[in-house]
């Protein structure tokens, strides 16, 4: 499997997966406090898509460099800083000192804006070769980007090059609450074993060979749940998100197997819930924060 380009989702990321203005601005703010962050700290997001994480942490005055390989999903993030006052910094790849080789396709823009003082940088780049000095960041996220890679180990190998010594990795993720909405996903992945497609090897590493990676390379793991939230929504609207492929296992799905998978699901759908598809449920959702860290430099 390679690794999973957005470009294909890019103008309905947003609509799809994107956090409510208060739930980003807490997810913000949760993982500055989980990095203990200071004026000097240096952000990398890695996969950092339309910036939904990056943008409002970096609002809160931070430096952060983000990247990913999907130049479209970029180019939102630019006309949401564009939109934001960010000003763009005329500065050639190369001419500050972490940065080494080049981004994909020469693509690389810095911005900066005050009140507070911040500064962001993005650039189109592969996350199996980042395009920066060993040692160049106190902090690096991901979420939701390791089951997307081609070699999630070699991803993780070039997280600790550029990480400090006492540097630290937050592998981010959601969980939902109990409700029967769930119940969807779970039948869909029941279809797609019935058709012989397993949707779960999509979703790799598991939380346990994460952890034993990442021990391997000093880390120790410290895992909590860092907020809370609910959110209403509709077994159609899950089933409609299927059927639509708004996500990415859904993309990786050969064509003949999710035409027929559908079909299934559908007909399933309509049968378990009955009238009760277009019926709101309260869903609690989960932000879960992973720090990694050297042992000695846990905080």
């Amino acid at each position: 499997m390679s690794s999973f380009n957005f470009d294909m989702l890019a103008s309905i990321y947003d609509a799809t997966r994107g956090y409510p203005r208060d739930v980003a601005l807490r997810i913000a703010q949760a993982l500055d406090e989980a990095s203990t962050a200071g004026p000097q700290t240096r952000f990398l997001e890695i996969g950092v898509g339309t910036g939904r994480i990056a943008l409002p942490l970096a609002n809160l005055g931070r430096d952060l460099t983000g990247i990913d390989i999907s130049e479209r999903m970029l180019a939102r993030l630019e006309h949401k800083l564009r939109a934001e006052d960010w000003q763009e910094e005329r500065l050639a790849w190369g001419d500050l000192p972490d940065e080494q080789g080049q981004p994909q396709q020469a693509w690389g823009k810095r911005f900066q804006r005050t009140e507070p003082d911040a500064h962001m940088r993005i650039a189109v780049a592969d996350v199996h070769h980042l395009p920066f000095a060993a040692v160049s960041f106190e902090v690096i996220i991901a979420v939701h980007v390791l089951h997307l890679v081609d070699d999630w180990r070699q991803v993780l190998q070039e997280v600790r090059r550029v990480a400090t010594p006492d540097g630290m990795f937050l592998h981010c993720g959601d969980e939902h609450g109990p409700s029967d909405v769930q119940e969807v996903r779970a039948q869909w992945r029941r279809i797609l074993a019935e058709l012989g497609y397993d949707e779960q090897e999509l979703y790799q590493p598991s939380d346990t060979e994460l952890q034993h990676a990442c021990a391997e390379l000093g880390w120790q793991a410290v895992r909590w749940i860092a907020l809370t939230w609910e959110r209403a929504i509709t077994p159609r609207q899950v089933l409609e998100g299927i059927l639509q492929r708004n996500w990415s296992s859904m993309r990786r799905v050969p064509d003949a197997v999710f035409q027929e998978g559908c079909r299934r699901l559908e007909q399933w759908a309509y049968a378990y819930f009955g009238a009760g598809i277009d019926t709101v449920r309260k869903q609690e959702q989960r932000f879960i924060i992973t720090r990694y860290q050297a042992q000695a430099q846990e905080r």
